[in-house]
């Protein structure tokens, strides 16, 4: 009798390790770092300020006063705490080794995120039972617009998709009970120290608390006390300072939240109501994201009731975040970056149903389908974080618009006065002040000459415009004889 050769499948060693590989060098490739020289924005230099006053003061308080920092960023704040201090040291140990500060933060970053991948599997893994699902999840990841633009920055992000997955893993911790209620402290404190707004994952805790204990009022006091207590002395473990100076902290976070209550662009939506904003938001998520929204929706549509119950505890987070924004006319997808690990998950759930109720390659053709455009915005962000200047200029030498001077965006987004004549260009992050002032100038006569299409011009007006590749609006109008195009120029 002939024995059958098996066929390798996801449970095959052999077939894990090339897939990892594949996955890691995919990740590696998609967050190649540019030189230290190489700034998108100018919030990159607070860690390295902030660092050099803690090395100065020999005290690891992070207090932005205490940094040579603009007077818009120097005031009494512990704004990221957590990751000022997670900076310094990777600041400190860089030097060991003869790198540049921004490099070594930036390390940090990939260093941050490549601990979510074996987090984010393991989740999934103990969640569906399925190596699909798990691979799946990862590769949502690794190709995560977001997360690929913060792997880039000297910003906190990374850190916070570490301890988002690190919660996750501790919620599927079932059978390890006062451990798991321990740890929920511990990466509470340690996710809210690196940003306040990681507190929103608390229904995280609850949900998972009750799929894994039930609702017993006793029992639940007890063991909310039990989180509770670890949070508080956790934090003051992790974030002295904050306790130390209650004035600093609370000061920042009154800057904090007066900073969405006004007009900040190109961040802002100009003359908004609610449902713009809510579309703003949900609109972005729908083109960068599109997994952790339709895959989590078939989830709910076709799970058990315990797969539906997880699946809404995993979407609590974002769906909290989504609403509340929604009333902000101040939009910066970097808000949603803590709750976006979770959101993965409760995809990967879905995908998994979906797999179980047809089969697993309809499932894995929809899978595909929903990669698509997030995958591209990806390869968009790498190509961007590397080539962009060079891009700009070719453009330029093949439209013939060399030469034209540049309009700070602070005078476009302002919507001050166009200069009277001459050759200028400004930049347009695809939002309503960059339309204004387009519109402005065409009424007094300009004529545009060329236009540069940033490669994030589908989606709504976010970092990836303003920090990595605006679009740039080539204008002209003749000046009159003997008037001096550079006496028009903006300041």
């Amino acid at each position: 009798m002939r024995v059958p050769a098996l066929r390798p499948g996801i449970t095959d060693p052999l077939v894990q390790a090339a897939l990892w590989t594949g996955a890691i060098g995919l990740f590696l490739y998609l967050r190649w770092l540019p030189g230290p020289e190489t700034i998108f924005n100018p919030d990159e230099y607070i860690p390295l300020a902030v660092s050099d006053a803690m090395r100065a003061s020999g005290w690891l308080d992070p207090n932005w006063a205490n940094a040579a920092l603009p007077d818009y960023f120097r005031y009494d704040q512990y704004n990221f705490y957590l990751y000022m201090v997670a900076a310094h040291g990777a600041i400190v140990t860089g030097e060991a080794f003869g790198l540049e500060p921004m490099l070594s933060v930036r390390i940090l970053n990939l260093a941050a995120q490549l601990g979510v991948l074996p987090l984010l599997f393991g989740t999934v893994l103990k969640l569906t039972g399925s190596r699909y699902a798990g691979f799946a999840a990862i590769l949502v990841f690794i190709t995560l617009p977001m997360a690929v633009h913060d792997a880039v920055m000297a910003r906190p992000e990374s850190l916070l998709y570490l301890a988002s997955a690190g919660l996750l893993y501790v919620s599927t911790l079932q059978s390890r009970k006062l451990l798991q209620l321990v740890l929920w402290g511990v990466v509470m404190a340690a996710g809210v120290g690196i940003k306040i707004t990681f507190a929103s994952l608390a229904p995280l805790i609850a949900g998972a608390y009750l799929i894994g204990q039930g609702f017993v009022w006793r029992k639940l006091i007890t063991d909310a006390g039990i989180v509770i207590a670890v949070f508080v002395a956790a934090s003051f473990i992790l974030t002295p300072f904050m306790f130390l100076n209650p004035d600093v902290t609370l000061n920042g976070l009154d800057f904090l939240m007066n900073q969405y209550a006004g007009v900040h662009p190109p961040h802002s939506i100009l003359h908004g109501n609610l449902a713009a904003y809510a579309w703003h938001n949900a609109s972005f998520f729908l083109i960068a994201a599109p997994f952790i929204i339709l895959a989590s929706g078939a989830g709910l549509a076709y799970g058990t009731a315990r797969e539906r119950f997880w699946i809404i505890t995993l979407m609590a987070s974002f769906a909290i975040l989504l609403v509340y924004f929604s009333t902000r006319s101040v939009f910066f997808e970097r808000n949603y970056a803590h709750a976006l690990l979770p959101a993965i998950a409760a995809g990967a759930m879905g995908l998994f149903i979906l797999s179980r109720r047809f089969t697993v390659p309809m499932s894995a053709i929809a899978f595909a389908l929903l990669l698509l455009v997030p995958a591209n915005l990806a390869l968009s962000v790498q190509a961007s974080v590397h080539h962009r200047e060079d891009d700009l200029a070719r453009f330029e030498a093949r439209r013939g618009v060399t030469g034209y001077a540049l309009i700070p965006a602070w005078q476009s987004l302002d919507n001050q006065p166009v200069p009277a004549c001459g050759r200028f260009h400004f930049r347009d992050f695809d939002d309503g002040f960059s339309q204004v002032y387009r519109r402005n100038a065409l009424y007094q006569g300009y004529s545009i000459d060329a236009e540069y299409r940033s490669r994030f011009v589908i989606l709504p007006a976010s970092t990836f415009q303003a920090y990595l590749e605006a679009g740039h609006v080539y204008i002209s109008k003749p000046c009159a004889a003997g008037a001096d195009q550079a006496a028009a120029s903006p300041a």
